[in-house]
């Protein structure tokens, strides 16, 4: 009886750290996929698209206590995030600023 006792103090101070740690990577693949928005839009918005939806599908299942959905979701995300940010890493994948000047007529 006593090491069932243990057993699940040991279980419950693990989960609480599967669940820090999971947020943790949630947070930086969310800062990811912020950093590569813009340019992988244009140029990987397949894998942009995956890599948004996992992570909120991870932290969904953090939320319900499934840390091993979770932790299968956040890494589906951080895979796509990173296949986004290696396409998208071109000049041509990044939005131009056109500058123009309007001139008003006067009435």
């Amino acid at each position: 009886m006593r090491y069932g006792y243990i057993f699940l103090v040991i279980f419950i101070f693990s989960s609480c750290t599967t669940g820090a740690k999971l947020r943790g990577q949630a947070k930086e693949i969310q800062s990811l996929n912020a950093t590569i928005h813009d340019r992988a839009y244009n140029c990987a918005p397949k894998e942009l698209a995956f890599a948004e939806s996992n992570v909120e599908f991870g932290l969904y299942e953090l939320s319900q206590g499934n840390f091993v959905k979770a932790s299968n979701h956040l890494t589906l995300s951080e895979r796509n995030a990173k296949k986004a940010d290696k396409m998208s890493d071109f000049e041509e994948c990044r939005d131009k600023q056109v500058a123009m000047q309007v001139e008003v007529t006067p009435k």
